[in-house]
């Protein structure tokens, strides 16, 4: 019986390695030095493979300016910030490597790779979360696993940030209405048990067969409302992390604000009471990392709650409406992509998503990949119209 496979067997083949390394990686068996050397190479025998047939790169030209563009920024701002204060930090290059590496991928795989031959690549992705999930919480598949999931206390035993992978992966598959695989990943995006995606995981799905007019432009209106809201809200967070809010929601409604959104207060108040000075991107993290740990004994918690805190502190309000801007705007063109956008937006202003790599690896590649799909469809519609 012969294997349905792409026309790229070697690079897909290094893609499952990759895939399976990240696995292994998130386990605690591997080191990550693996899987991003891995994705390296996917990355390097791509671009070989565009040399060698004289291709240029011009697939999805727009959305990997738009992507590398905030990366840019973060690092211009970053390296005046560090050049004030004479303090030259090595977090700043592996943190934007792991923001700019899953939209160089991207680039170079729907430069490389027939659009035919996508769907063996994202079969992987859902199979790799797939696997990483039943891997780590087999044991808790059982009716008191089941019984341990609770929304109004966002937990559960088999509680994870897979939750959105598998969320992008059930937009993914259901603008291309494939249903089976999209209830796959509804259900375990369900088990993951985060409120947002535990809520929306099932309404996209039940709604998907009705929203007919999905795959049209995004109204400017929502784009705009999306951008603002995104670029505002470091100053809403501000407000409800002041004393007053807490001390409002004390009095009023009995309510420790602080417990309610698990302890992000609290680490919000470590960083801006103790952070000697803030040192560009990656600063705040790398900074509660060392913190915690020498007070604590623990790397529980070390991570702002909060991408759009995170980068208004360390690349300014500009970082803040570059990114804003620019995520929004590579979902102009498809509804499916500006839900997944608003999802991630949303994810980045209550916890956190940018340093999330799997999402982005995943997110950009079906940016991309639409987009390519999309100009190849207009210009055969073009040729049939002459």
């Amino acid at each position: 019986m012969k294997l349905d496979l792409p026309q790229c067997k070697i690079r897909y083949f290094v893609f499952i390695l990759y895939n399976f390394l990240y696995v292994t990686y998130m386990l605690g068996y591997t080191s990550q030095t693996y899987y991003l050397g891995t994705l390296i190479l996917f990355c390097l025998m791509n671009l070989f493979m565009i040399v060698k047939k004289g291709g240029i790169l011009k697939k999805a030209l727009r959305e990997f300016k738009l992507g590398m563009g905030y990366v840019l920024v973060f690092f211009i701002i970053s390296i005046v910030i560090q050049i004030y204060n004479m303090d030259f930090q090595s977090y700043l290059y592996s943190g934007l490597l792991r923001i700019s590496l899953p939209i160089l991928n991207a680039f170079l795989f729907v430069n490389s790779v027939d659009s035919k031959d996508y769907k063996y690549f994202f079969n992987v992705l859902l199979a790799r979360f797939a696997l990483n999930f039943v891997w780590e919480f087999y044991k808790d598949f059982n009716f008191a696993g089941l019984l341990s999931i609770s929304w109004s206390e966002s937990s559960s035993s088999m509680e994870s940030s897979m939750a959105h992978d598998f969320i992008v992966m059930e937009v993914y598959f259901l603008s291309r209405k494939d249903n089976k695989k999209a209830f796959v990943s509804m259900l375990l995006c369900m088990l993951s048990m985060k409120r947002l995606s535990f809520i929306l995981a099932p309404i996209l799905f039940v709604l998907a067969k009705k929203l007919p007019e999905i795959n049209k432009p995004v109204k400017k209106s929502l784009l705009r409302s999306l951008k603002i809201v995104a670029i505002l809200s470091p100053f809403f967070m501000f407000a409800l992390y002041s004393k007053a809010s807490q001390n409002f929601f004390q009095n009023v409604f009995n309510m420790d604000l602080n417990l309610k959104m698990g302890g992000r207060i609290a680490i919000y108040d470590t960083v801006v009471n103790n952070i000697p000075y803030f040192n560009g991107y990656g600063s705040i993290n790398a900074f509660l990392s060392k913190f915690v740990y020498s007070v604590f004994g623990t790397y529980w918690n070390a991570t702002l709650h909060n991408d759009f805190i995170r980068i208004y502190y360390e690349t300014t309000i500009v970082g803040v409406v570059v990114l804003a801007n620019n995520l929004v705007e590579l979902s102009k063109k498809n509804y499916w992509n500006f839900i997944i956008v608003a999802y991630l937006i949303f994810v980045g202003i209550t916890s956190h998503i940018l340093n999330y790599f799997s999402v982005w690896v995943t997110f950009y590649m079906i940016i991309m990949c639409t987009q390519k799909e999309s100009d190849e469809n207009k210009e055969l519609e073009n040729k049939m119209e002459r």
